[in-house]
Order: C-alpha cells, then structure tokens, then sequence
C-alpha cells in the first residue's frame, strides 16, 4: 500500500491500477466480517484451501478480501473499522503468467470495445435486480437476450452464455467461486471450467454478477484439489475476459433491487452514462465505472 500511495504521488497522472498476480503474489487486503448473517466464517467448511495457508487462514477467521485498500488513502473509519472506497480505477489480474497473457494479448494499445449484444440471467430475490439491469442495458442500445425466471437450469445457462457471444452478460445467480447455481438443479450446476474450455470466442467481453463469492480467486497452489483450484476470475481471463464479481457474500432484496444488486445496477449505468458537459454519449472505461458505482452506492447509503 505504501509503494502504491507513493507512487501516486508522485506520479499525478496516474488514472488507472493494476495488480497482476495472485494473493499469492500480492496479498488482497483482509477486512473483517462483521456480520452475523452470512459471516465468511461460515463458509470456510466448504472452501476448497488448505487451512494452512495464509488465504485458508483468513477465511476461517472470518475476513473478506479487498483491493480497494490500495487505492484509498484516507478511508472512513465505519463501525469501528476502516471502510476503503476507491479514489483510483482498479483490476486484477490472475492467476498464472499464461492466463495473465492470454488477457493481455486480446487488447490492443487504445483498448476501446464498442458492445453491441448484452444478456442478462436472474432468478429468486434476484429477479428484480436482474429486470432493471436489463432496461438498462437495452436503454444503452444493447441487443438484450433476457432469461429472468425460476426455472432455467445449467442446460439454459450454457446455451445462453456459451451457444453465441454476448458482449456484456450478467448472470444472477446463487454462485460459489468454482460453480454457479441455476434457478432449477435439474441437470446439476455450471462448472468455470465450462468457461475455460469453451470454443466459442469470449475476447474482450466484459461478465459481471452478484453472486455469492463468484469473485473469488483461490491460487492454484493453495487448494486442496486441481478441481477446487479452478475458479471463475482465472477461467474468464483465461479467455481474455473481463470479469467483476464478489470476493465475498453478495447480497439482495426481493422487493427491490438493493445492497449488491443495486451496485451492480449502478455500475451498468455508469458504463452507459453520457458526458456530464455534453449530455451525448462517451468511453467509460470498465474501471472507472466500477469505482463510480461503489462511490454512488456510498453516497446512497450515507
């Protein structure tokens, strides 16, 4: 943090960071959970990390993982702890330097995607949420494949995500960070590895989702298994990917689209949103329209 807060200083031209490596390469900031619903201690016995590890260690004492860490550096002291809401735009990549490359070779130097299709999936308390993403999305001009019910399955899944390209996808849905949980288990669940080896071309699209750890990034060398090691940020980059989602529980409403549903709703606003002074449409960079939403939400909540 320290290097990275230098750095900006005394760079003022900085707009954008990244991290590249792993937690075992640069360690995401541990924040404690200090919720009583859906503690991240409660999810340990279902990890797939060796509990002698310092990523196995901090989820069974209860921490969530965060980057925004670095790139606040004045944070708001929140409930008794420090609460980071990123000044500065910033990714990660992972995990290992074939899937880093792989992502970086499909941008060229400006970088600029124009989307043109978009799909959205949603079920249970998070149907709402999912309907409003959707409106947005079509309110930018995208070209919107819906599947919002509770009755679509893994099968349902794969074709809509897999049968053709989609340039922005949303999928909400139940997650852990190596599977996703259809509306219906009829046919089982969806693997990250059905991401890794798909054919079809997923270059330079941008996926996004609340579910429940669904961000999560757990190094190869700290799982208990080859299977448990594969999760969904290293399979969508390996397929040079963009993909934002939580590193911890993601949260919802039925009657509303609320807590990390509404984040997400305002980070596809955002990257819609037109220019302030011209009222006409412009670039946002992915990053920047992450960093936007999560200070809207603050102001919301605030």
């Amino acid at each position: 943090k320290h290097l990275a807060e230098a750095k900006m200083a005394t760079h003022p031209t900085i707009e954008y960071v990244v991290l590249v490596g792993s937690d075992e390469a640069i360690p995401f900031y541990r924040l404690r959970d200090d919720v009583t619903v859906s503690n991240e201690a409660e999810w340990w016995p279902t990890v797939g990390a060796n509990p002698n590890t310092p990523f196995g260690r901090a989820v069974a004492t209860g921490h969530t993982f965060s980057d925004d860490y670095y790139v606040d550096p004045d944070p708001l002291l929140w409930f008794g702890r420090d609460l980071y809401i990123p000044n500065y735009p910033i990714g990660r990549l992972v995990e290992t330097p074939a899937e880093i490359r792989s992502y970086l070779s499909a941008y060229p130097a400006t970088g600029k995607v124009q989307p043109q299709t978009g799909l959205v999936l949603g079920y249970d308390f998070l149907t709402d949420g999912a309907e409003e993403t959707a409106a947005s999305m079509i309110g930018q001009g995208l070209a919107v494949t819906s599947v919002i019910n509770d009755s679509w399955t893994a099968s349902d899944l794969r074709t809509a995500l897999l049968g053709s390209r989609k340039d922005v996808a949303n999928v909400n849905a139940h997650f852990t960070y190596n599977f996703a949980i259809p509306a219906s288990l009829t046919g089982g669940v969806f693997l990250a590895n059905e991401i890794r080896t798909t054919g079809l071309n997923m270059s330079r699209t941008l996926n996004y989702s609340v579910g429940c750890h669904a961000g999560f990034n757990l190094p190869d060398r700290w799982a208990t298994s080859a299977a448990a090691g594969l999760d969904f940020a290293q399979a969508y980059m390996a397929k040079g990917a963009t993909y934002i989602a939580n590193t911890g529980f993601g949260y919802g409403m039925d009657d509303s689209a609320d807590l990390s549903e509404l984040l997400m709703l305002h980070f596809q606003e955002e990257l819609g949103a037109p220019d302030p002074q011209t009222n006409l449409p412009q670039d946002v960079p992915v990053g920047r329209a992450l960093m936007r939403a999560k200070q809207r939400y603050f102001n919301w909540v605030g």
